[in-house]
């Protein structure tokens, strides 16, 4: 079983944790060459296969 308040704390510092991101994005987003990045092989093979799925509807 689990406990709401930690389900409902686990969320707080979720939140907290995207805003954080979010921030440092924007702070450092004209510093990032976005084009030069590279995706890694599992999450573009990932995309792909969703890609094709998505396709074939």
């Amino acid at each position: 079983m689990y406990n709401k308040n930690s389900v409902k704390d686990c969320s707080y510092e979720l939140d907290g944790l995207a805003r954080l991101l979010q921030e440092l994005i924007e702070k450092y987003a004209d510093q990032l060459d976005f084009e030069k990045l590279e995706v890694p092989p599992r999450c573009s093979e990932k995309n792909k296969n969703e890609d094709n799925i998505n396709s074939s509807d």
